[in-house]
């Protein structure tokens, strides 16, 4: 084991960043006979600097409430919306990141797009 050197955890810590794969995700369905759900294209996060293990959350920030986050893992989400009327449905999240000793970073916002069509 190494012995705790708090220069490299300084140094470290203070470079936490968040990187996404995109900061726009976009999804669609047609209305049948009942609801319909549409699906974005998902978002992976990834995090430098800091110390890992880290911790992800994606959290709401403004737009329509009703879009709703589902995911694949910690750091790789899509969002969808479940609704019989037609419309579009803007959205707008970030994702928080939190390393091993508590150091926190945010995201760009994320705008996720889903169209409910006739």
């Amino acid at each position: 084991m190494k012995p705790f050197n708090p220069a490299f955890l300084a140094a470290t810590a203070g470079s936490l960043k968040v990187i996404l794969s995109a900061n726009t995700a976009y999804g669609s369905a047609t209305l049948g006979y009942g609801p319909a759900t549409a699906t974005s294209a998902p978002i992976v996060a990834v995090a430098s600097g800091g110390i890992a293990p880290y911790t992800y959350l994606y959290s709401y920030v403004s737009g329509d409430a009703t879009v709703y986050k589902v995911g694949f893992s910690p750091n790789i989400a899509s969002w969808a919306i479940t609704t019989s009327t037609p419309g579009t449905y803007i959205s707008i999240w970030k994702c928080q990141v939190t390393d091993d000793v508590g150091h926190i970073a945010y995201s760009e916002n994320i705008t996720i797009t889903l169209d409910i069509l006739l």
